[in-house]
């Protein structure tokens, strides 16, 4: 694979995961969820 082709395919990918995003936080708007920040994780407690 050419170095070239690579990066167009890198660069869909990143544009699909986008879309991905940006319809998963409109079905969470729709249903009147809260979006939390992209840097937030679930807290980790005790097992």
């Amino acid at each position: 694979m050419r170095c070239a082709d690579r990066r167009s395919g890198w660069a869909r990918e990143v544009e699909r995961h986008h879309g991905t995003a940006s319809r998963i936080e409109k079905l969470l708007t729709d249903l009147g969820q809260p979006l939390d920040a992209p840097t937030d994780t679930p807290q980790k407690g005790p097992h």
